[in-house]
Protein backbone atom coordinates (compact mmCIF):
# COMPACT_ATOMS: atom_id res chain seq x y z
CA UNK A 1 0.00 0.00 0.00
CA UNK A 2 1.57 3.30 -1.17
CA UNK A 3 1.79 5.41 2.08
CA UNK A 4 -0.68 8.46 2.43
CA UNK A 5 0.48 12.37 2.49
CA UNK A 6 -0.41 12.91 6.19
CA UNK A 7 -0.79 16.29 4.92
CA UNK A 8 -3.81 15.35 2.95
CA UNK A 9 -5.65 13.44 5.39
CA UNK A 10 -9.09 15.33 6.68
CA UNK A 11 -11.30 14.95 9.55
CA UNK A 12 -14.91 15.76 9.32
CA UNK A 13 -16.45 19.35 10.24
CA UNK A 14 -18.08 17.22 13.27
CA UNK A 15 -14.99 16.04 14.95
CA UNK A 16 -13.15 19.33 14.08
CA UNK A 17 -15.93 20.94 16.88
CA UNK A 18 -15.38 18.24 19.08
CA UNK A 19 -11.34 18.25 19.05
CA UNK A 20 -11.36 21.92 18.57
CA UNK A 21 -8.94 22.13 21.62
CA UNK A 22 -6.76 19.41 20.40
CA UNK A 23 -6.40 20.37 17.24
CA UNK A 24 -5.34 24.37 18.06
CA UNK A 25 -2.59 23.19 20.58
CA UNK A 26 -1.46 20.99 17.68
CA UNK A 27 -0.91 24.06 15.45
CA UNK A 28 1.02 26.09 17.77
CA UNK A 29 3.71 23.22 17.32
CA UNK A 30 4.90 19.86 18.77
CA UNK A 31 7.41 22.24 20.88
CA UNK A 32 3.69 23.46 22.69
CA UNK A 33 3.04 19.11 23.15
CA UNK A 34 6.67 18.38 24.58
CA UNK A 35 6.10 20.64 27.06
CA UNK A 36 2.43 19.27 27.77
CA UNK A 37 2.78 15.71 28.29
CA UNK A 38 6.90 16.47 29.37
CA UNK A 39 8.37 14.40 27.27
CA UNK A 40 11.60 15.60 25.05
CA UNK A 41 10.91 14.32 21.27
CA UNK A 42 14.55 13.50 21.63
CA UNK A 43 15.30 10.45 20.31
CA UNK A 44 18.93 8.58 21.07
CA UNK A 45 20.64 5.93 18.72
CA UNK A 46 23.61 3.80 19.61
CA UNK A 47 25.45 3.16 16.89
CA UNK A 48 28.13 0.15 16.39
CA UNK A 49 30.33 2.30 14.15
CA UNK A 50 30.93 6.14 13.25
CA UNK A 51 30.48 7.30 10.00
CA UNK A 52 32.74 7.83 6.54
CA UNK A 53 31.24 10.71 6.01
CA UNK A 54 27.77 12.84 4.67
CA UNK A 55 27.84 12.45 0.99
CA UNK A 56 25.59 9.56 -0.13
CA UNK A 57 28.32 9.16 -3.39
CA UNK A 58 30.88 9.21 -0.70
CA UNK A 59 32.76 6.63 1.50
CA UNK A 60 30.13 3.40 2.88
CA UNK A 61 32.42 3.24 5.92
CA UNK A 62 30.11 2.41 9.46
CA UNK A 63 26.17 3.28 9.73
CA UNK A 64 26.76 6.13 7.08
CA UNK A 65 23.86 4.69 5.17
CA UNK A 66 21.73 5.21 8.35
CA UNK A 67 22.06 8.53 8.13
CA UNK A 68 22.00 9.34 4.96
CA UNK A 69 18.17 7.45 4.95
CA UNK A 70 17.16 10.30 7.24
CA UNK A 71 18.91 13.22 5.73
CA UNK A 72 18.38 12.37 1.67
CA UNK A 73 15.34 10.57 0.63
CA UNK A 74 15.41 7.93 -2.91
CA UNK A 75 12.99 8.17 -6.06
CA UNK A 76 11.43 4.56 -4.88
CA UNK A 77 12.08 2.75 -1.56
CA UNK A 78 11.43 -1.01 -0.04
CA UNK A 79 8.23 -1.16 1.98
CA UNK A 80 8.34 -4.06 5.01
CA UNK A 81 7.96 -6.26 2.79
CA UNK A 82 10.61 -5.60 -0.06
CA UNK A 83 8.63 -4.62 -2.56
CA UNK A 84 9.71 -1.35 -4.55
CA UNK A 85 7.39 2.25 -3.41
CA UNK A 86 6.92 5.53 -4.67
CA UNK A 87 8.95 8.08 -3.05
CA UNK A 88 9.80 11.38 -4.47
CA UNK A 89 8.97 9.87 -7.53
CA UNK A 90 5.36 9.10 -7.93
CA UNK A 91 5.39 6.77 -10.59
CA UNK A 92 7.39 5.48 -13.71
CA UNK A 93 7.25 4.13 -17.08
CA UNK A 94 9.89 1.50 -18.59
CA UNK A 95 10.66 0.57 -21.99
CA UNK A 96 9.72 -3.01 -22.89
CA UNK A 97 13.77 -3.60 -23.44
CA UNK A 98 14.47 -2.38 -19.90
CA UNK A 99 16.71 0.71 -21.80
CA UNK A 100 14.42 3.81 -21.04
CA UNK A 101 13.22 4.37 -17.84
CA UNK A 102 10.82 8.15 -17.53
CA UNK A 103 9.84 9.10 -13.75
CA UNK A 104 6.97 11.14 -12.49
CA UNK A 105 8.31 13.22 -9.67
CA UNK A 106 6.68 14.39 -6.75
CA UNK A 107 5.49 18.49 -6.96
CA UNK A 108 5.73 21.11 -4.25
CA UNK A 109 8.80 19.23 -2.45
CA UNK A 110 11.83 21.01 -1.19
CA UNK A 111 14.83 21.23 -0.36
CA UNK A 112 16.19 21.71 3.45
CA UNK A 113 17.79 24.85 2.33
CA UNK A 114 14.36 26.13 0.15
CA UNK A 115 15.54 24.84 -3.22
CA UNK A 116 13.06 23.20 -5.67
CA UNK A 117 13.13 19.27 -6.02
CA UNK A 118 12.41 18.90 -9.36
CA UNK A 119 14.26 17.06 -12.67
CA UNK A 120 17.34 19.10 -12.94
CA UNK A 121 17.50 18.27 -9.54
CA UNK A 122 17.54 14.45 -10.50
CA UNK A 123 19.84 15.14 -13.59
CA UNK A 124 22.57 16.69 -11.34
CA UNK A 125 22.56 13.87 -8.51
CA UNK A 126 22.83 10.61 -11.13
CA UNK A 127 25.48 12.92 -12.91
CA UNK A 128 27.64 13.56 -10.12
CA UNK A 129 27.06 10.12 -8.75
CA UNK A 130 28.43 8.13 -12.25
CA UNK A 131 31.38 11.02 -11.77
CA UNK A 132 31.97 10.12 -8.13
CA UNK A 133 31.17 6.38 -7.54
CA UNK A 134 30.03 3.17 -9.96
CA UNK A 135 26.23 3.90 -10.24
CA UNK A 136 25.78 0.32 -9.73
CA UNK A 137 27.21 -2.98 -11.01
CA UNK A 138 26.77 -3.34 -14.37
CA UNK A 139 24.94 -0.79 -15.44
CA UNK A 140 25.61 2.24 -17.84
CA UNK A 141 23.33 5.18 -18.36
CA UNK A 142 23.90 6.89 -21.68
CA UNK A 143 21.91 9.94 -21.11
CA UNK A 144 19.81 11.77 -18.57
CA UNK A 145 17.49 13.82 -20.03
CA UNK A 146 15.05 16.15 -17.95
CA UNK A 147 11.17 16.04 -20.25
CA UNK A 148 10.05 18.62 -18.17
CA UNK A 149 10.07 20.14 -14.33
CA UNK A 150 8.87 16.69 -12.89
CA UNK A 151 9.82 14.34 -15.25
CA UNK A 152 13.22 12.75 -15.81
CA UNK A 153 14.69 10.22 -18.46
CA UNK A 154 16.92 7.60 -18.53
CA UNK A 155 18.38 5.84 -20.96
CA UNK A 156 20.61 2.90 -20.52
CA UNK A 157 23.72 1.96 -22.58
CA UNK A 158 22.26 -1.73 -22.33
CA UNK A 159 18.98 -3.18 -20.57
CA UNK A 160 19.28 -3.30 -16.67
CA UNK A 161 16.38 -4.76 -15.42
CA UNK A 162 17.26 -4.54 -11.91
CA UNK A 163 17.27 -0.36 -12.25
CA UNK A 164 14.44 -0.08 -9.70
CA UNK A 165 15.94 -2.61 -7.18
CA UNK A 166 18.95 -0.55 -7.43
CA UNK A 167 17.06 3.32 -6.85
CA UNK A 168 16.04 1.88 -3.79
CA UNK A 169 19.60 2.10 -2.28
CA UNK A 170 20.88 5.16 -0.10
CA UNK A 171 23.65 5.77 -2.73
CA UNK A 172 20.82 7.25 -4.91
CA UNK A 173 19.67 9.54 -2.62
CA UNK A 174 19.14 12.36 -4.23
CA UNK A 175 20.49 15.92 -3.01
CA UNK A 176 20.28 19.01 -3.58
CA UNK A 177 21.97 21.35 -6.25
CA UNK A 178 23.66 23.86 -3.41
CA UNK A 179 25.06 20.92 -1.68
CA UNK A 180 28.05 21.13 -3.73
CA UNK A 181 27.94 25.13 -4.18
CA UNK A 182 31.65 26.32 -2.64
CA UNK A 183 33.61 23.06 -3.42
CA UNK A 184 32.51 21.84 0.08
CA UNK A 185 29.66 19.20 0.26
CA UNK A 186 27.00 20.27 2.22
CA UNK A 187 24.12 17.76 3.57
CA UNK A 188 21.36 18.68 2.17
CA UNK A 189 18.32 16.58 0.77
CA UNK A 190 14.69 16.54 1.33
CA UNK A 191 14.53 13.99 4.07
CA UNK A 192 12.28 14.19 7.55
CA UNK A 193 15.64 15.25 9.46
CA UNK A 194 18.31 17.85 8.30
CA UNK A 195 21.35 17.38 9.69
CA UNK A 196 23.10 19.55 12.73
CA UNK A 197 25.86 18.33 13.94
CA UNK A 198 28.73 15.48 13.88
CA UNK A 199 31.46 14.90 16.34
CA UNK A 200 33.40 12.82 14.53
CA UNK A 201 33.37 9.16 16.58
CA UNK A 202 30.92 10.57 18.77
CA UNK A 203 27.96 11.34 17.67
CA UNK A 204 25.70 12.44 15.06
CA UNK A 205 22.81 15.12 15.69
CA UNK A 206 20.15 15.66 13.05
CA UNK A 207 16.69 17.89 13.80
CA UNK A 208 13.21 17.85 12.60
CA UNK A 209 12.49 19.14 8.90
CA UNK A 210 9.27 21.59 9.87
CA UNK A 211 8.63 21.65 6.08
CA UNK A 212 8.95 17.73 5.22
CA UNK A 213 6.28 17.21 2.19
CA UNK A 214 5.00 14.72 4.16
CA UNK A 215 4.27 16.36 7.46
CA UNK A 216 7.18 17.44 10.30
CA UNK A 217 8.13 14.56 12.16
CA UNK A 218 7.42 13.65 15.66
CA UNK A 219 10.39 14.05 16.68
CA UNK A 220 12.76 17.32 17.25
CA UNK A 221 16.06 15.33 17.31
CA UNK A 222 17.83 12.43 16.49
CA UNK A 223 21.05 11.41 18.44
CA UNK A 224 22.93 9.09 17.00
CA UNK A 225 26.00 7.69 19.63
CA UNK A 226 28.36 6.09 18.44
CA UNK A 227 29.54 2.79 21.18
CA UNK A 228 31.75 0.21 19.44
CA UNK A 229 31.44 -2.44 22.34
CA UNK A 230 27.88 -4.46 21.75
CA UNK A 231 27.87 -4.83 25.70
CA UNK A 232 28.21 -1.63 26.06
CA UNK A 233 25.72 -0.31 24.20
CA UNK A 234 23.20 -2.74 25.70
CA UNK A 235 24.20 -1.13 29.16
CA UNK A 236 23.43 2.33 28.02
CA UNK A 237 20.26 0.77 26.87
CA UNK A 238 19.41 -0.46 30.35
CA UNK A 239 21.31 3.11 32.11
CA UNK A 240 18.37 5.10 29.75
CA UNK A 241 21.11 6.76 27.99
CA UNK A 242 19.93 5.53 24.51
CA UNK A 243 16.70 4.88 23.65
CA UNK A 244 17.35 2.33 20.51
CA UNK A 245 20.09 -0.11 20.37
CA UNK A 246 20.31 -3.13 17.26
CA UNK A 247 20.35 -1.12 14.17
CA UNK A 248 23.13 -0.92 11.63
CA UNK A 249 26.53 -2.14 12.65
CA UNK A 250 24.86 -2.11 16.66
CA UNK A 251 23.38 -5.21 16.06
CA UNK A 252 22.75 -7.15 20.05
CA UNK A 253 24.72 -9.58 21.21
CA UNK A 254 23.33 -13.06 21.02
CA UNK A 255 23.39 -13.67 24.43
CA UNK A 256 22.20 -10.76 25.55
CA UNK A 257 18.78 -11.33 23.32
CA UNK A 258 17.24 -13.74 25.91
CA UNK A 259 18.09 -11.18 28.98
CA UNK A 260 16.44 -8.12 27.03
CA UNK A 261 13.16 -10.53 26.22
CA UNK A 262 12.87 -10.83 30.29
CA UNK A 263 13.67 -7.13 30.71
CA UNK A 264 9.60 -5.91 31.36
CA UNK A 265 11.75 -2.19 30.59
CA UNK A 266 12.57 -2.97 27.31
CA UNK A 267 10.65 -3.96 23.98
CA UNK A 268 12.20 -5.98 21.53
CA UNK A 269 11.54 -6.42 18.34
CA UNK A 270 12.80 -9.15 15.52
CA UNK A 271 12.48 -10.18 12.02
CA UNK A 272 13.29 -13.18 10.69
CA UNK A 273 14.95 -14.48 8.68
CA UNK A 274 16.46 -10.96 8.05
CA UNK A 275 18.20 -10.59 4.38
CA UNK A 276 21.88 -11.30 4.67
CA UNK A 277 23.18 -14.42 5.17
CA UNK A 278 26.35 -15.53 7.23
CA UNK A 279 28.88 -17.38 5.32
CA UNK A 280 32.87 -18.01 4.72
CA UNK A 281 34.02 -17.27 1.27
CA UNK A 282 36.67 -19.49 0.29
CA UNK A 283 39.42 -18.41 -1.75
CA UNK A 284 40.77 -20.52 -4.38
CA UNK A 285 43.70 -18.96 -5.21
CA UNK A 286 45.15 -20.50 -2.31
CA UNK A 287 46.77 -23.52 -3.81
CA UNK A 288 45.58 -25.73 -0.89
CA UNK A 289 41.69 -24.17 -2.00
CA UNK A 290 42.04 -24.89 -5.54
CA UNK A 291 40.92 -28.32 -5.19
CA UNK A 292 36.84 -29.18 -5.52
CA UNK A 293 37.42 -31.84 -3.27
CA UNK A 294 38.98 -29.98 -0.79
CA UNK A 295 36.78 -27.26 -0.64
CA UNK A 296 34.08 -29.81 -0.24
CA UNK A 297 35.66 -31.11 2.90
CA UNK A 298 35.68 -28.01 3.96
CA UNK A 299 31.98 -27.36 4.09
CA UNK A 300 31.24 -30.70 5.11
CA UNK A 301 33.53 -30.69 8.39
CA UNK A 302 31.46 -27.35 9.60
CA UNK A 303 28.39 -28.18 11.31
CA UNK A 304 26.08 -25.29 10.79
CA UNK A 305 23.10 -26.42 12.81
CA UNK A 306 25.37 -26.32 15.78
CA UNK A 307 26.42 -22.70 14.98
CA UNK A 308 23.15 -21.84 14.74
CA UNK A 309 21.83 -23.39 17.94
CA UNK A 310 24.93 -23.18 20.64
CA UNK A 311 26.92 -19.90 19.10
CA UNK A 312 24.48 -17.72 18.37
CA UNK A 313 21.58 -19.29 20.39
CA UNK A 314 18.85 -19.16 17.90
CA UNK A 315 19.18 -15.85 16.56
CA UNK A 316 19.19 -17.15 13.33
CA UNK A 317 17.76 -20.18 10.94
CA UNK A 318 20.01 -22.64 8.83
CA UNK A 319 21.22 -21.42 5.60
CA UNK A 320 19.25 -22.64 2.41
CA UNK A 321 21.18 -21.06 -0.09
CA UNK A 322 23.43 -18.48 -0.59
CA UNK A 323 21.36 -15.73 -0.48
CA UNK A 324 18.33 -15.20 2.05
CA UNK A 325 15.03 -16.23 1.07
CA UNK A 326 13.57 -13.04 2.81
CA UNK A 327 11.57 -11.86 0.32
CA UNK A 328 14.52 -11.86 -2.06
CA UNK A 329 13.95 -12.22 -5.83
CA UNK A 330 15.49 -15.77 -7.18
CA UNK A 331 16.41 -17.92 -4.34
CA UNK A 332 16.05 -21.71 -5.56
CA UNK A 333 13.71 -23.86 -3.64
CA UNK A 334 15.05 -27.37 -2.41
CA UNK A 335 18.27 -26.27 -3.27
CA UNK A 336 20.70 -28.88 -1.41
CA UNK A 337 23.53 -27.42 0.54
CA UNK A 338 26.16 -29.81 2.04
CA UNK A 339 25.11 -31.12 5.38
CA UNK A 340 28.09 -32.02 8.27
CA UNK A 341 29.67 -34.84 7.52
CA UNK A 342 33.22 -35.16 9.04
CA UNK A 343 33.57 -38.76 7.63
CA UNK A 344 33.25 -37.70 4.12
CA UNK A 345 35.02 -34.89 5.14
CA UNK A 346 38.04 -36.67 5.85
CA UNK A 347 37.54 -39.26 3.04
CA UNK A 348 37.90 -35.92 0.47
CA UNK A 349 40.78 -34.63 2.39
CA UNK A 350 42.65 -38.31 1.53
CA UNK A 351 41.44 -38.32 -1.67
CA UNK A 352 43.09 -35.07 -2.61
CA UNK A 353 46.44 -36.30 -1.03
CA UNK A 354 46.18 -34.62 2.48
CA UNK A 355 47.38 -37.48 5.26
CA UNK A 356 48.94 -36.75 8.73
CA UNK A 357 52.40 -38.03 7.78
CA UNK A 358 54.00 -37.32 11.51
CA UNK A 359 51.20 -37.77 13.93
CA UNK A 360 50.68 -34.24 15.09
CA UNK A 361 46.83 -33.54 14.18
CA UNK A 362 47.59 -31.50 11.40
CA UNK A 363 46.89 -32.87 8.04
CA UNK A 364 50.23 -32.43 5.41
CA UNK A 365 51.07 -32.98 1.57
CA UNK A 366 54.25 -32.62 0.07
CA UNK A 367 55.95 -31.24 3.02
CA UNK A 368 53.32 -28.63 3.81
CA UNK A 369 51.22 -28.87 6.78
CA UNK A 370 47.54 -27.84 6.04
CA UNK A 371 47.42 -24.43 7.86
CA UNK A 372 44.66 -22.00 6.55
CA UNK A 373 43.84 -17.93 7.83
CA UNK A 374 40.43 -16.55 8.19
CA UNK A 375 39.63 -13.25 8.19
CA UNK A 376 36.67 -11.78 10.48
CA UNK A 377 35.45 -8.57 11.83
CA UNK A 378 35.64 -7.53 15.48
CA UNK A 379 31.97 -7.75 15.59
CA UNK A 380 30.04 -10.27 17.64
CA UNK A 381 29.47 -13.10 17.12
CA UNK A 382 32.13 -13.46 14.99
CA UNK A 383 34.66 -13.98 17.05
CA UNK A 384 32.53 -16.97 18.88
CA UNK A 385 31.28 -18.48 15.12
CA UNK A 386 35.32 -18.43 14.49
CA UNK A 387 36.13 -20.43 17.15
CA UNK A 388 33.70 -23.49 16.60
CA UNK A 389 35.05 -23.14 12.90
CA UNK A 390 38.17 -23.90 14.47
CA UNK A 391 37.65 -26.53 16.34
CA UNK A 392 35.65 -28.30 13.79
CA UNK A 393 38.04 -28.17 11.43
CA UNK A 394 40.66 -29.38 13.72
CA UNK A 395 38.45 -32.33 14.09
CA UNK A 396 39.51 -33.35 10.51
CA UNK A 397 43.25 -32.29 10.29
CA UNK A 398 42.80 -28.39 9.22
CA UNK A 399 44.71 -26.12 10.92
CA UNK A 400 42.73 -22.73 11.30
CA UNK A 401 44.27 -19.36 12.40
CA UNK A 402 41.82 -16.28 13.49
CA UNK A 403 42.65 -12.96 12.29
CA UNK A 404 40.04 -10.60 13.95
CA UNK A 405 40.20 -7.24 11.82
CA UNK A 406 38.72 -3.59 12.04
CA UNK A 407 36.38 -2.96 9.47
CA UNK A 408 38.51 -0.90 7.82
CA UNK A 409 41.62 -3.52 7.45
CA UNK A 410 39.51 -6.63 7.10
CA UNK A 411 37.31 -4.24 4.16
CA UNK A 412 41.20 -3.88 2.72
CA UNK A 413 41.91 -7.25 3.01
CA UNK A 414 38.87 -8.85 1.66
CA UNK A 415 38.80 -6.38 -1.45
CA UNK A 416 42.50 -7.37 -2.48
CA UNK A 417 41.82 -10.90 -2.33
CA UNK A 418 44.55 -11.48 0.47
CA UNK A 419 42.67 -14.19 2.64
CA UNK A 420 41.91 -17.83 2.60
CA UNK A 421 38.42 -18.41 3.88
CA UNK A 422 36.63 -14.92 4.96
CA UNK A 423 33.87 -14.27 7.66
CA UNK A 424 30.75 -12.87 5.30
CA UNK A 425 27.69 -11.30 6.75
CA UNK A 426 26.89 -7.63 6.29
CA UNK A 427 23.48 -6.49 7.35
CA UNK A 428 21.76 -8.13 4.61
CA UNK A 429 21.34 -7.18 0.87
CA UNK A 430 20.33 -3.61 0.20
CA UNK A 431 17.96 -4.02 -2.29
CA UNK A 432 15.22 -7.21 -3.19
CA UNK A 433 17.27 -7.99 -6.04
CA UNK A 434 20.39 -10.40 -5.42
CA UNK A 435 22.15 -8.96 -8.54
CA UNK A 436 24.79 -6.78 -6.83
CA UNK A 437 26.10 -9.34 -3.95
CA UNK A 438 26.11 -12.12 -7.04
CA UNK A 439 28.10 -9.41 -8.92
CA UNK A 440 30.20 -8.59 -6.20
CA UNK A 441 31.43 -12.20 -5.06
CA UNK A 442 30.98 -14.30 -8.13
CA UNK A 443 31.72 -12.33 -11.59
CA UNK A 444 34.93 -12.82 -12.70
CA UNK A 445 35.31 -8.92 -13.68
CA UNK A 446 32.70 -7.12 -11.73
CA UNK A 447 34.39 -7.41 -7.85
CA UNK A 448 33.68 -4.78 -5.35
CA UNK A 449 34.42 -1.63 -7.83
CA UNK A 450 34.14 -1.84 -11.40
CA UNK A 451 36.89 -0.76 -13.81
CA UNK A 452 40.39 -2.54 -15.36
CA UNK A 453 42.17 -1.15 -12.41
CA UNK A 454 40.16 -2.45 -9.81
CA UNK A 455 41.27 -5.67 -7.64
CA UNK A 456 39.68 -8.59 -8.49
CA UNK A 457 38.16 -10.05 -5.38
CA UNK A 458 35.98 -12.63 -7.00
CA UNK A 459 35.66 -16.20 -5.87
CA UNK A 460 35.84 -18.22 -8.74
CA UNK A 461 36.65 -17.70 -12.30
CA UNK A 462 33.65 -19.63 -14.43
CA UNK A 463 33.09 -18.64 -17.50
CA UNK A 464 29.85 -19.76 -17.47
CA UNK A 465 28.99 -18.43 -14.04
CA UNK A 466 30.30 -15.29 -15.38
CA UNK A 467 27.95 -15.42 -18.36
CA UNK A 468 24.67 -15.93 -16.48
CA UNK A 469 25.38 -13.30 -14.07
CA UNK A 470 26.00 -10.90 -17.34
CA UNK A 471 22.95 -12.16 -19.12
CA UNK A 472 20.78 -11.72 -15.68
CA UNK A 473 20.93 -8.21 -15.60
CA UNK A 474 19.48 -7.67 -19.09
CA UNK A 475 16.53 -10.38 -19.21
CA UNK A 476 13.25 -8.81 -18.73
CA UNK A 477 10.83 -12.00 -18.67
CA UNK A 478 11.00 -12.72 -14.70
CA UNK A 479 10.67 -16.00 -15.07
CA UNK A 480 13.68 -16.63 -17.31
CA UNK A 481 15.46 -14.37 -14.78
CA UNK A 482 14.72 -16.37 -12.69
CA UNK A 483 15.66 -20.11 -13.73
CA UNK A 484 18.94 -18.10 -13.99
CA UNK A 485 19.25 -17.51 -10.62
CA UNK A 486 18.71 -20.98 -10.01
CA UNK A 487 21.40 -22.05 -12.02
CA UNK A 488 23.86 -19.18 -10.77
CA UNK A 489 23.00 -20.69 -7.47
CA UNK A 490 23.60 -24.44 -8.43
CA UNK A 491 27.19 -23.50 -10.17
CA UNK A 492 28.04 -21.87 -6.48
CA UNK A 493 27.16 -24.72 -4.47
CA UNK A 494 28.54 -27.35 -6.51
CA UNK A 495 31.74 -25.53 -7.08
CA UNK A 496 32.07 -25.06 -3.42
CA UNK A 497 32.47 -21.36 -3.15
CA UNK A 498 31.87 -20.77 0.48
CA UNK A 499 30.36 -22.36 3.42
CA UNK A 500 26.58 -21.13 3.74
CA UNK A 501 26.02 -21.00 7.76
CA UNK A 502 22.73 -19.51 8.61
CA UNK A 503 20.07 -15.97 7.60
CA UNK A 504 20.41 -13.83 10.70
CA UNK A 505 17.72 -12.92 12.88
CA UNK A 506 17.07 -8.85 13.56
CA UNK A 507 16.67 -7.90 17.29
CA UNK A 508 15.85 -4.22 18.02
CA UNK A 509 15.87 -3.40 21.46
CA UNK A 510 13.77 -0.52 22.14
CA UNK A 511 12.77 1.64 25.14
CA UNK A 512 9.24 1.21 26.13
CA UNK A 513 8.06 4.65 25.73
CA UNK A 514 9.45 4.62 21.78
CA UNK A 515 6.36 4.64 19.55
CA UNK A 516 5.94 4.14 16.15
CA UNK A 517 9.30 2.20 15.52
CA UNK A 518 8.89 -0.97 13.07
CA UNK A 519 12.12 -2.51 11.11
CA UNK A 520 12.22 -1.06 7.87
CA UNK A 521 12.23 -3.45 4.77
CA UNK A 522 15.81 -2.13 3.24
CA UNK A 523 17.55 -3.19 6.20
CA UNK A 524 19.53 -0.04 6.29
CA UNK A 525 16.66 2.87 5.41
CA UNK A 526 16.20 3.19 8.95
CA UNK A 527 12.44 4.91 8.93
CA UNK A 528 12.17 7.49 11.86
CA UNK A 529 9.19 9.64 10.46
CA UNK A 530 6.46 8.20 12.10
CA UNK A 531 8.51 7.22 15.67
CA UNK A 532 7.85 9.62 18.71
CA UNK A 533 8.32 9.17 22.68
CA UNK A 534 5.61 8.85 24.77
Amino acid sequence: MIRMNRKTKKIGLAICLVLLGVILAGCVGQQADEAKVGVPQELKIALGMSIGGLDPHGSLAGDARIIWANIYETLVYLDENMQVQPRLATSWEVSDDARVWTFFLREGVRFHDGTPFNAEAVKFTFERHMETDPFAVGVEIEKIEVVDEYKVRLTLKEPFVPLLSELTRTRSSIISPTSVAGGEFKPIGTGPFKFEEWVKEEKIVLSRNEDYWDGAPQLAKVIFKIIPDAHTRVMALEAGEVDIVGVGFGQLPPEEIQRLKDDPKVRLLSRSPAHNTVWLAINQKNEFLQDLRVRKAVNYAIDAESIVEHVIEGAGCLAVAPWSPAKIFGVKPGLRLPGYDPEKSKTLLAESGWVDTDGDGVLDKDGKPFKVTLIIQNIPPWRAIAEAVQEQLRMVGIALEINELERGAYMKLLRTGDFDLAGISGMGLPTNDPYMHISFFYHSRYGFKIGEESPNPSLINNPELDSLIEEMVVTVDPEQRRALYHRIQEIIVDEAVGVYLYHSAIFVALQENVAGFEISGGYWNLDLRDVSLR
